[in-house]
């Protein structure tokens, strides 16, 4: 997910379900352009007018496939990547027994909202780099 500012929210403006997705979208998104056939339909905002303040890595990425995107992205990113952490055997866990929507939803968002706060008060927030918020 790429992230966007508005007042004092931080507002998913783009999904990316691939690391294809992710490589060749990525580049566009941090220069505010929209991309041409988005991978993943129409979710977030849209709002392609500001550059993206974060990158948010859901479960799906493993650590592996975060950092394929990033070297395909020319590692020149510029913005925090945000990510669950997860290896492969994890991450296949998780697809065979899916976690409760229910819970684990507010508990990943309580999670990526503690490491956001943390690099921002450290003074990272406006440089590369990749926090894991589990």
């Amino acid at each position: 997910m790429a992230m966007s500012p508005r007042s004092k929210h931080l507002l998913v403006i783009h999904f990316l379900g691939s690391v294809e997705a992710a490589s060749s979208e990525l580049p566009l998104l941090l220069t505010g352009k929209r991309p041409e056939n988005p991978s993943f339909g129409n979710l977030g905002t849209q709002d392609y007018s500001a550059k993206p303040q974060a990158i948010v890595v859901g479960s799906y990425f493993t650590n592996a496939m975060v950092d394929e995107v990033r070297e395909k992205c020319g590692r020149a990113l510029s913005v925090p990547w945000m990510t669950a952490g997860v290896d492969e055997e994890q991450r296949d866990a998780m697809l065979e027994q899916p976690p409760d929507p229910e819970t684990y939803a507010p508990l990943a968002s309580k999670l990526l909202k503690e490491v956001m706060g943390r690099v921002r008060s450290e003074g990272k927030w406006d440089g590369d780099g990749v926090f894991v918020y589990r």
